[in-house]
């Protein structure tokens, strides 16, 4: 299959890049600047360059003999503090960037795609509420359910696709990037622990997990519309916490006041304090399997190249 992708070498991008690779696909990958891909292996894919995602359409040798495009484009939520001016580039890459791309598929692609398949985020759903949340959950507020929203609706001009899929996705626990690149080096130094009482709900996801999930969604007709990609079994920052201590063998002593949070990062200190108990329902229907379904086993492995490093 033919696959055009943008985000491809973001944390995820790179991961699900290598998966589709080694499945045979040929990937067509869209990036602002070719001359920044040296980490990234050239074999089966295409490289296009597409210098200004929010104000132009992607040219159109990307869209030659296209079946399907994955949409992971978007500034990194954690990146930097919320300014003004970051907020307006976490907007526009994700909506004006998709509105875009939408475009050059309805220009560009002679044929309907099989699929298109959108990143989106848990942010989504309202947040610090009891109840569990599934796909027809209610839309939140504030910042990031509002950049969730326009992101998702901007695809909804897309007529050259037989199927649309936007899979909510949640943290991310994998070893090369995510939530795991912040914490491993405190918890390594022994300085971990939960924020405040830890009683705060994470809904997560392997990021082999997420890779699997948009191949699945390559490949099933079954697969359509709105998927949460989180695990089914979201757990407390606590229970978090305990488990990522007990991956790297170290002790998780130090609570981290929740106001710290705030005055170092602001509003965006959200995405670390914020609680939702969010599972995907469409998942269980579709009896989609999870290789690290539970906590303790996706820190396992995710850590398992943290401990590694520290030996040698």
């Amino acid at each position: 299959m033919n696959i055009l992708m943008t985000g491809a070498t973001g944390f995820v991008g790179k991961s699900l890049c290598s998966k589709l690779i080694r499945e045979g696909h040929t990937v067509t990958v869209l990036t602002r600047n070719k001359n920044n891909l040296n980490n990234m292996t050239k074999q089966n894919i295409i490289f296009v360059e597409w210098a200004d995602p929010e104000n132009t359409i992607p040219p159109k040798e990307a869209f030659k003999d296209t079946d399907a495009v994955i949409n992971l484009m978007g500034e990194n939520l954690s990146e930097k503090r919320w300014s003004k001016s970051q907020k307006e580039k976490i907007f526009n890459s994700r909506v004006h960037g998709t509105k875009n791309l939408i475009k050059g598929i309805e220009e560009h692609c002679e044929k309907p795609l099989d699929s298109f398949i959108s990143a989106s985020a848990i942010g989504h759903y309202v947040v610090n509420q009891t109840e569990t949340l599934t796909e027809e959950s209610p839309k939140g507020e504030g910042f990031l359910a509002e950049v969730c929203d326009e992101w998702e609706k901007a695809s909804l001009s897309l007529t050259k696709a037989k199927r649309v899929i936007k899979i909510r996705i949640g943290v991310v626990i994998g070893r090369e990037g995510g939530i795991l690149k912040r914490l491993c080096p405190i918890f390594n130094l022994g300085l971990g622990g939960p924020i405040g009482s830890g009683q705060h709900v994470m809904s997560w996801i392997h990021i082999e997990d997420l890779s699997d999930l948009f191949v699945e969604s390559l490949k099933r007709e079954d697969f359509e519309g709105v998927i949460n990609g989180v695990s089914p079994h979201p757990v407390t920052n606590k229970e978090f916490s305990l488990s990522l201590g007990k991956a790297l063998k170290r002790p998780v002593i130090f609570p981290v006041p929740p106001f710290a949070l705030k005055v170092a990062f602001g509003e965006m200190s959200s995405i670390m304090l914020d609680s939702q108990k969010i599972v995907s329902q469409k998942l269980k229907d579709l009896n989609f399997t999870f290789h690290f379904p539970k906590i303790d086993q996706a820190l396992q492995n995710a850590c398992q190249r943290n401990k590694d490093d520290l030996k040698q």
